[in-house]
């Protein structure tokens, strides 16, 4: 995946505050 897109949902992850949901929805997307 681009590097820079995923960042990007990363950052809006990160405002979510919420570890576990980001580390599956980064399993998903990876």
């Amino acid at each position: 995946m681009d590097r820079s897109h995923h960042n990007f949902l990363a950052e809006i992850l990160n405002k979510f505050n919420d570890p576990h949901l980001s580390k599956e929805i980064v399993q998903i997307i990876q």
